[in-house]
This record gives C-alpha cells, sequence and structure tokens, in this order.
C-alpha cells in the first residue's frame, strides 16, 4: 500500500493518528511527519505547525525520559500521555503505537490516539472521570453505568452501581499507565484493544507478502537481464566469425537484445516495478549504441530533449526498440563518407493524455520516391509494427534530413 493511500485512510479515521520518525527506537525522540484532521483538531494546532516539529512537543509523557518504558516495536504498545494544545492546555490521551517501516525502509512510528475529546475507559463504563491516586490506581466509586458498560461487560446496572472503579478491572491492568481491560461477567477480562491489534497485525502481514514480492520481481528482472546479456554475447562471438554480409544482421539484433536487456536492468534497480522513468532509460540506450558503432560524438552528436516522463514497462520498451531501429539508421545511412551531422531525440506529452516520440536527423535523407510506409526492409517493419501495437500514428518529414515523429497515448488502452 503505498503512501498516498495510507495518507488517504488516515484523513479518513475517527481517531486521531500521528506518524512520527523512529530514533533510537523511542516513541517521542523523532519528529512529526503527518498528522491527520482528527489530531489537529483535538490539538488545535494547523498542519505547518506541527508537521516536522518534535513529537514530544505535542506529546508528554514519562517516555521522554525513559526510552526503555517508550521503547516500541512492530508489535506495539500502549500507554497513557498527554496532549500538549496549542493554547498550552493538555489532556490525558490512550494511545497505542507501532515500529513501521516506509517504502525507502525507513523505520517509522505509527500512533492512534483517543480523541482529547472522548472519554477514558473508565469514563465509557461509568459516565464519571476516574480518581487517580498517588500510586497511579484507579480509585472512587461507581455513580452511574451506562448501557454501553453492560454490552462491554454483561454486568447490570444494579450488579456495579457504588463498586470501587477498580475493580471494574482486571487487576493486573489497573494502572492508568496502560488502558484497563474491563472484566466480563463469567468469562475474566477482555482486551478492548485487540481488534486494532488484529487490524496492525493484518496490515504487517499484507506489508510482509507486498515486500516478498517485489523482491521476487526485482530477482526476475534481474535474471532476465543476465540471460539477455548471454545472447547478446553469443551473438557477438557468432559476429566474430561470420561473413561481411552476416555482421550487420547479427550486430542490429545484437542491439535489439540489448534494448531489451537495458529496460529489465533499469526495472529490478528501480524501486517502482511497473514504470521507468523513460529519459534516463533512452539516454543510456543511446551512449550504449553510439558506442557499438564507434562514432567519434565530434562527428555525430546526439541531442536529447525529452520531458520528464514515466513510462509503463512495456510501454517503455515499445519505444527503446523504436528508437534503437532508428538511431541506428541514422547513424549507418545518413551521414555517408565521414559527413558531419546531429541527431534529435525527443519525447513531449501533449494534450489529452498522449505523447510524442521524435526521432530525426541531418542527414541526406531518404531516396525521392523511398515508400516508408511500405518499406520492406526490416528495421522499418518493426518500427510500423510497434507503433501500432502501441496504438499510435507514424508521420515523417523528408526535409533537411529525416524526421518521424510517433504519436501514442500515454497509457495503455485495451
Amino acid at each position: 500500500m503505498n503512501k498516498s493511500t495510507l495518507k488517504a485512510v488516515f484523513d479518513r479515521c475517527p481517531d486521531a493518528v500521528l506518524v512520527t520518525s523512529l530514533v533510537s527506537n523511542d516513541l517521542l525522540g523523532g519528529s512529526v511527519i503527518y498528522a491527520n484532521p482528527v489530531f489537529l483538531g483535538d490539538s488545535g494546532f494547523r498542519r505547518e505547525e506541527v508537521e516536522g516539529q518534535p513529537a514530544h512537543s505535542v506529546l508528554i509523557g514519562e517516555t521522554v525520559n525513559s526510552p526503555s518504558e517508550g521503547s516500541i516495536d512492530a508489535k506495539g504498545v500502549e500507554l497513557t500521555l498527554r496532549l500538549r494544545r496549542k493554547d498550552k492546555t493538555e489532556a490525558p490521551v490512550w494511545i497505542c503505537a507501532w515500529s513501521i517501516r516506509d517504502s525507502g525502509l525507513n523505520e517509522e512510528c505509527l500512533i492512534l490516539q483517543r480523541h482529547a475529546t472522548v472519554r477514558s475507559p473508565a469514563e465509557d463504563l461509568t459516565n464519571e472521570p476516574p480518581a487517580e491516586s498517588e500510586t497511579g490506581d484507579l480509585a472512587g466509586s461507581v455513580g452511574s453505568w451506562t448501557p454501553r458498560a453492560t454490552g462491554l461487560t454483561s454486568y447490570a446496572r444494579s450488579e456495579r452501581l457504588g463498586q470501587k472503579v477498580e475493580l471494574l478491572y482486571a487487576e493486573e491492568t489497573r494502572s492508568l499507565r496502560h488502558p484497563p481491560k474491563p472484566l466480563v461477567k463469567e468469562q475474566g477480562s477482555v482486551d478492548v484493544e485487540a481488534p486494532l491489534r488484529e487490524q496492525h497485525e493484518a496490515y504487517q502481514q499484507l506489508q510482509a507478502a507486498l515486500h516478498e514480492k517485489e523482491a521476487l520481481l526485482k530477482e526476475i528482472h534481474h535474471r532476465v537481464k543476465n540471460n539477455l546479456q548471454i545472447i547478446s554475447s553469443l551473438l557477438r562471438l557468432q559476429a566474430a566469425t561470420a561473413d561481411s554480409a552476416s555482421i550487420s544482421v547479427l550486430r542490429e539484433s545484437r542491439n535489439r537484445v540489448d534494448t531489451v536487456a537495458l529496460l529489465h536492468e533499469h526495472l529490478y534497480q528501480s524501486a517502482n516495478l511497473s514504470r521507468i522513468s523513460f529519459p534516463r532509460y533512452a539516454k543510456r540506450l543511446i551512449t550504449n549504441l553510439v558506442g557499438m558503432q564507434a562514432v567519434s560524438p565530434e562527428r555525430i552528436r546526439v541531442n536529447l530533449d525529452m520531458d520528464p516522463i514515466m513510462l509503463d514497462a512495456s510501454i517503455a520498451l515499445l519505444c527503446g526498440l523504436i528508437i534503437n531501429e532508428l538511431v541506428y539508421n541514422s547513424l549507418q545511412h545518413a551521414f555517408p563518407a565521414g559527413r558531419n551531422g546531429r541527431i534529435d531525440v525527443g519525447l513531449k506529452a501533449r494534450e489529452a493524455d498522449l505523447v510524442t516520440l521524435t526521432v530525426g536527423d541531418d542527414g541526406v535523407g531518404i531516396p525521392a520516391g523511398f515508400d516508408i510506409e511500405h518499406a520492406r526492409t526490416l528495421g522499418l517493419k518493426l518500427v510500423r509494427q510497434l507503433t501500432r501495437q502501441l496504438k499510435g500514428t507514424l508521420s515523417f518529414s523528408n526535409r533537411d534530413g529525416l524526421k518521424i515523429q510517433i504519436t501514442f497515448p500515454a497509457e495503455r488502452r485495451k
């Protein structure tokens, strides 16, 4: 689940949510990364006033001076802290906190907090705030008994009125440092935070499954790239012993294999396994292509003019193969007899989610009467076929060199 999805979930959460950086496993040792609208409403702060500030500036408690009590892990910790509002007032809050990792594997802390305006568990049961003795135990007696308390514990109103508040809870959870667990009639105690922990455990399992899937996909791309490099090396070895007519064919085949291998290399090195930065991929592709042809950069310059566009991997591969064919064609035929020149490669975003790929040169152009739409050479046949796969349109100009434009939708359309 990406950050934008999580933010949308947290923004709609009925409880206050805070995400902080985690420093030395100390709950309040880091700074605030995100606060949801409920937290901002409880605290009175604006988002820009709290995000980036130390966590202990809005939540205070013993954990600030006691890292051992404030240390947390993926299993979570439950604590009582105090919310420091913008108007300098403070209010007790119950929190559950877990350590999480973002997409960059940085450790962060997820804090779920009861609204400062919502009562503590004891108040939910009795309609009265519990007193706190010097030892931190629950004190006072039950003066009223809410319908919610009957539904939660199965005890009738007559069975609890007048009893000490501390008797409402399991003995081992009566300290106000942790949310107390109400006693359920004939069943022992019930953990009111259990559903929250179960949700967190399910989330952790999903995160683990996602990380495992990403690792497997990266490994697949890595192995595909290695296998394609083996094929490329075999073609190179074959060319070393082939006749002059076959060398050109083997070299073209090797260029196409290398184009596909380079895409898989970018994918397994990228954080995004389905989309790549096309300008970065195209620059590396053209650099490798020019290097393989042993062309002097002083004689033939290659200019790239590309918008910072992220393309789906399947679309990027088709565009890469088109660039390979057209740039290789320019290097081979546009500048005969040592002629100097320039090759331009562009990628521009257009209206209606369209993208235009342009490859052109200022070379000799194509011969008069040459029909590029029906040319039978393998390279141009591939360009036409790849354009159809992109669901794009192809146009060309033969003035001051050859210029080919292909316009296609930026997203894959079925």
